[in-house]
């Protein structure tokens, strides 16, 4: 995956001062009220993806996704989407590769639709099927999810085939090209009735871990060539097996881990998922979702749609204190880049220009120096900064205003001091990213007044 930038979006009134984390809804662009949002993936601050069901008759099957291209302010709904070669599919995912591209996993629903990976580059306007024809092809096949490592590396996973092993594809050229993954590098199915779950995994580095209904997690390390299976202490992680048990997943690396179960019981691994201890946390965490936040230490986000539950809370320390965002208000489902970005799934109303909710960090942090003697002065700027290093040279400087938006991009330079025009840019705060020309990187706030 892309290398995580740490935005810093906050005007400081004091550089030490703590203010509330908080979520703003704003319309998630379906025309159709009710509409909730089941899943969301953010490829890169500026653009995410996310997938809806119908609120309000939940056994009406729709085929509908929803897409930012401006960090979250807007969203554009397609409701229901059309895949090429395909009827009525049902939609297990979207995985938002970043800019224009995404990837959508979906399956056959019903006696219509067909089984595989469709993937566009022009941010959806046109999808093309990715996954040959023998793949997913048999009658008991059901795709569940598509992930991607970096540009080239990924995989799909769905529920076992007509051999009864459970169907995984890998690619390393960006989808052009599938190969299934061997029948011994996977562990069996627990029984015959063992599946897995639309857009249930977590994944952290080159490792990668889905669910099932018997209350197992598949763990690859290697990008999906070999895996193990564990017992965890929720039954079934989506109700299928169970009526009523669900359960989510996170990780922060190949072996801590996070799991909630529907009574929002929070357990802990520190072996890949392999054990599992439960936590005696103080404050509330919610059972709808539980995600880490890639870049931080220790931060957790939880929210939750149930009544009664409803709500958010995030922890600094790694689930064992939580504090309140909201309360009595229903978040579905949740997704984060990094402490500055995120955004969690609620309901369309079109009259109250509710859906999605977008994170409001005031406290989000930047990557420490790791640029030698990086110096940038003046810093508050009027019209110019000056950019300086002691070692490696300046190989590039990029500078994004508050809502991730690109305002300068400077490559190649190659000098140990430079020079930026900043006459053009806004008063207000933005980070400046600079990489040398040892691939190091440092990322700070710059201040225009």
């Amino acid at each position: 995956m892309k290398k995580i930038l740490l935005f810093t979006f906050a005007l400081f009134a004091s550089i030490t001062m703590q203010a509330q984390i908080s979520w703003s809804e704003v319309f998630s662009g379906f025309s159709t009220d009710s509409r909730g949002i089941s899943f969301i993936h953010i490829g890169d601050a500026q653009n995410a993806w996310a997938i809806a069901y119908d609120g309000a008759n939940t056994s009406n099957q729709i085929a509908a996704i929803t897409k930012t291209s401006d960090g979250g302010q807007t969203w554009t709904a397609t409701d229901p989407i059309a895949l090429p070669g395909t009827i009525n599919p049902g939609i297990g995912m979207v995985f938002s590769a970043g800019g224009d591209t995404a990837y959508i996993a979906a399956y056959k629903n019903g006696n219509f639709g067909s089984n595989g990976v469709w993937k566009t580059t022009d941010g959806g306007a046109n999808w093309t099927k990715i996954t040959a024809s023998n793949i997913y092809n048999s009658s008991s096949s059901f795709t569940n999810i598509v992930y991607f490592f970096d540009s080239q590396n990924g995989l799909t996973c769905g529920d076992p085939g007509a051999n009864g092993e459970y169907e995984i594809f890998l690619t390393n050229d960006g989808g052009q090209t599938w190969t299934q993954v061997s029948g011994d590098a996977i562990p069996n199915p627990q029984a015959s009735d063992e599946y897995g779950y639309v857009h249930s995994y977590a994944a952290a580095g080159n490792s990668f871990w889905f669910t099932t209904a018997y209350g197992r997690i598949f763990r690859t390390t290697d990008m999906g060539h070999t895996w193990q299976a564990f017992q965890t202490p929720v039954p079934d992680f989506g109700g299928g097996h169970i009526n009523g048990s669900f359960g989510n997943i996170t990780f922060k690396d190949d072996n801590e881990g996070w799991i909630t179960d529907k009574d929002a019981n929070l357990y802990h691994s520190t072996d890949g998922g392999a054990t599992w201890t439960q936590m005696s946390p103080s404050g509330t965490v919610y059972a709808a979702d539980i995600k880490f936040v890639p870049g931080t230490a220790n931060m957790l986000v939880s929210v939750g749609s149930a009544s009664g539950a409803s709500g958010s809370s995030y922890s600094m320390d790694g689930g064992a204190t939580w504090t309140a965002i909201d309360n009595n208000v229903q978040h579905v489902s949740l997704d984060m880049l990094n402490d500055a970005v995120g955004f969690s799934g609620g309901f369309s109303d079109q009259a109250s220009n509710k859906g999605i909710f977008v994170w409001n960090n005031p406290n989000a942090s930047v990557n420490e120096s790791t640029i030698e003697g990086l110096k940038v002065f003046p810093n508050p700027a009027t019209n110019v900064v000056n950019v300086s290093v002691e070692n490696a040279n300046i190989n590039q400087i990029t500078v994004f205003d508050i809502t991730g938006k690109q305002v300068i991009n400077l490559k190649g330079m190659d000098t140990k001091i430079t020079t930026i025009n900043t006459s053009n840019l806004e008063n207000g705060v933005y980070l400046m990213k600079i990489v040398d020309n040892d691939n190091q990187e440092q990322s700070l706030k710059l201040v225009i007044k």
